[in-house]
């Protein structure tokens, strides 16, 4: 995981106000597939600033996150639970009668 403007670890300078698009390498092992997702990660005030500094009255981003302060652990464990959450799952095996459905 990384960040465009500050490293992962130690964060950015002021972990209370912050608004950068996290980049996470993903593997799949099955397949032999790597691709890197991106995620948006904020704090309130962060965003706030970042409005100001571009002269927006608004932004729009698919897959948000907004915390409190940074964290690494937090950072890591939102990206994962929704990345888990998003994972296909299996189907259960067909009943013989629904095979041909």
């Amino acid at each position: 995981m990384y960040f465009s403007t500050f490293d992962f670890d130690p964060g950015p300078p002021d972990a209370s106000s912050f608004a950068d698009e996290l980049f996470v390498k993903l593997y799949d092992e099955n397949s032999g597939y790597n691709w890197i997702q991106s995620f948006f990660v904020a704090t309130p005030h962060g965003l706030d600033e970042m409005l100001q500094q571009e002269h927006w009255d608004y932004a729009y981003a698919d897959r948000v996150f907004f915390v409190r302060k940074y964290d690494p652990k937090v950072v890591r464990q939102a990206v994962v639970e929704q990345l888990l959450s998003t994972q296909e799952k299996p189907s259960p095996p067909k009943e013989p009668e629904d095979r041909y459905v």
